[in-house]
């Protein structure tokens, strides 16, 4: 296990000379599907008006251009925007801050034209690369759909990313599944997280994936594909392993919410910045607020905004 990944890390100083903090910016919270196995929002009695406002969404994205964090994604429910929406928000996305990756579900070619050079790339929620199991998991979002989106993407000339969750129960010597998937479609970047059990799912008492399992999924995955961007969610208990997860391949962190991020800052700075040094790579990523930057960004904003800002801020 440590020579797998002293080897990721090895490529790792040789490819990729950044680490990123990556932010996923929900749009809803609410989702017509609500049958996937592992999801919260199957246990939400939302409806279609539990979305958020554009005030909140650029609030949220000022906050993370001042903090020099990226957008991950923009991601939502199904049945809750239509692509004229999403394609405004996405506008807005990239005029306040950079050009946006969606995950919003799957399109297909003729939806994908729809959108234009707000678009860094798309991202396909796999879910697991264990065929058995996705059917049983996501029913109701067909892995070849998904795949056909992805190619369609790549078609059109935009980038193409996967999500991947372990822990759900898939089998690790169908890692070359995923391998296949990330090599045919010419995938650019994935994003693995590790189970974090909801209450009132079917893995409500599932445990988490351990470290070491989820350090070599990414260590393999780095020595398989040197130029891959690997992203790793992990939840607030598991700050530890971002060290670990950096050394064997990845190429930032995602997942923790924007409060715990910034009231935790101290044990998130010194876990990255440490392992940044180790690996000579380059980390600007901030945890506290440039007051002067911020009020400058939002010069040319209503008051709506402003005033949403300020109330993110004072959560913080």
């Amino acid at each position: 296990m440590l020579d797998l990944i002293e080897k990721a890390d090895r490529i790792t100083r040789k490819y990729h000379k950044t680490i990123s903090i990556e932010r996923a910016v929900f749009l809803s919270w609410y989702c017509e599907k609500r049958d996937c196995k592992f999801c919260y929002m199957s246990t939400l009695n939302a409806s279609k008006k539990a979305k958020r406002t554009l005030e909140s969404l650029r609030a949220e994205v000022l906050i993370c251009k001042n903090l020099n964090w990226n957008i991950e994604f923009l991601s939502g429910g199904y049945g809750v925007y239509s692509l004229q929406k999403i394609k405004e928000i996405a506008e807005e996305m990239a005029q306040t801050y950079q050009k946006v990756w969606l995950n919003t579900g799957i399109m297909n070619k003729k939806d994908l034209e729809f959108f234009g050079d707000e678009i860094e790339g798309i991202t396909g929620s796999l879910e697991t690369f264990d065929f058995d199991l996705h059917g049983v998991i996501c029913p109701s979002k067909p892995f070849s759909k998904v795949l056909e989106m992805l190619e369609d993407a790549k078609d059109l000339g935009l980038k193409t990313a996967i999500t991947i969750i372990l822990g759900l129960g898939e089998k690790k010597e169908k890692l070359e599944n995923l391998f296949s998937i990330i090599q045919k479609y010419k995938i650019d970047r994935i994003t693995f997280y590790a189970l974090n059990p909801q209450k009132g799912t079917f893995y409500e008492k599932f445990p988490s994936p351990s470290s070491l399992y989820y350090t070599e999924i990414v260590a393999r995955t780095r020595i398989a594909f040197p130029e891959l961007e690997i992203i790793t969610g992990i939840w607030i208990d598991k700050i530890p392993m971002i060290g670990l997860l950096l050394l064997s391949g990845s190429d930032g962190i995602t997942k923790f919410p924007m409060k715990s991020l910034l009231r935790n800052y101290a044990d998130f700075k010194e876990e990255i910045e440490y392992t940044a040094k180790i690996q000579n790579r380059f980390f600007d990523a901030r945890f506290t607020i440039d007051t002067e930057k911020l009020e400058k960004d939002m010069e040319k904003y209503e008051t709506d905004t402003k005033e949403k800002v300020i109330q993110y801020i004072d959560a913080i």
